[in-house]
């Protein structure tokens, strides 16, 4: 499945059985440009450190 399709076709982590998944917000889950979402798994996003967290828009007006 690629994540693009996220609001089309269920996703079941079980299957996919990934540490991480991010994926858009603005296309399948008809978000705004720039959403989105990160998912981890419990035992490793216990031992993630966040270092920065920051949104670069570009689109030029």
């Amino acid at each position: 499945m690629l994540l693009n399709q996220l609001g089309m076709e269920k996703l079941i982590l079980k299957k996919v059985n990934a540490d991480f998944i991010a994926a858009p917000g603005h296309k399948g889950l008809l978000g705004p440009s720039g959403t989105g979402f990160l998912y981890g798994k419990k035992r490793i996003i216990r031992k993630v450190i966040p270092n920065k967290s920051w949104w670069r828009d570009n689109h030029k007006s």
